[in-house]
């Protein structure tokens, strides 16, 4: 996949979008949402949405940590439940109309 929009205004209240495009089949996967807390030294909290999917909002806690020159991303996530119970319902009405 490639990253075809990556906006970010990181501030309390900021939104974001990022864009991916799957290549091998032609599709896009559009992430959005809004920063919560920002605070040096602790987890990133921001929401995040599947725009194709209904209700497919949840929590994100964003940590970044550097070892050895190298930078690993560690996301935490909350409400992951009520995602996947939109994009099964969703599944449904496009598999058995």
């Amino acid at each position: 996949m490639t990253m075809i929009v990556c906006k970010i205004d990181l501030r309390v209240g900021g939104t974001w979008r990022y864009v991916l495009h799957d290549s091998g089949n032609d599709t896009e996967h559009a992430f959005s949402g809004e920063c919560g807390e920002i605070v040096p030294q602790q987890p990133l909290i921001a929401t995040e949405y599947y725009e194709p999917v209904p209700n497919s909002d949840y929590l994100n806690m964003l940590t970044l940590a550097e070892k050895d020159g190298k930078t690993t991303l560690h996301i935490a996530m909350q409400g992951l439940v009520k995602y996947l119970v939109a994009l099964w319902a969703i599944s449904k009405r496009v598999l058995m109309p």
